[in-house]
């Protein structure tokens, strides 16, 4: 839940406390998480985990669907080009899109002032229709489809004399 200091910065002219994106990628493939945030200088933040982490800086943008009435995934893009480290994550990637292509993606939202707290954390997603060019590498983010999800057993049976109302 965003705190009031979120919605004023949200809806200032000006701001002098950015939102940040902060994204940790997870594959059981990887030594370690992969902790990113898009700003000019690594971040601690505790926002996606219990203890602070460090999140790396590095460029990536993420693009939601137009609008809420069409379904559809997220884009996450990550540049490849002119990053300190970039070499060594893109290279992860793209050894895992070769083989399964589905990496786990938790975002949130925190603002340079309080890293600590997630004003938006978004639903874990997964990675997956990973390509790659020279710059960028590329990818769809969504989650688990709710038609897909089981539902679990009722042990109730729509009788009269359980559900009158129905009769």
């Amino acid at each position: 839940m965003a705190t009031l200091q979120a919605w004023i910065e949200a809806y200032a002219a000006q701001s002098s406390d950015p939102f940040l994106a902060i994204a940790k990628l997870t594959h059981s493939t990887f030594a370690s998480d992969i902790r990113l945030v898009a700003n000019f200088a690594d971040l601690s933040s505790s926002a996606l985990d219990a203890s602070a982490q460090t999140f790396t800086k590095f460029p990536f943008r993420i693009t939601f669907p137009e609008s809420a009435d069409t379904i559809g995934s997220a884009s996450f893009v990550v540049d490849a080009i002119g990053v300190p480290n970039g070499k060594g994550i893109v290279e992860q990637v793209r050894a895992i899109a070769a083989k399964d292509g589905a990496i786990t993606v938790d975002i949130a939202l925190v603002l340079l002032s309080d890293p600590n707290t997630a004003q938006i954390r978004f639903p874990t997603m997964k990675w997956t229709d990973i390509s790659w060019d020279r710059h960028t590498v590329q990818g769809s983010l969504g989650g688990a489809l709710i038609l897909d999800t089981p539902l679990q057993a009722v042990d109730r049976r729509f009788t009269p004399g359980a559900f009158p109302s129905l009769f």
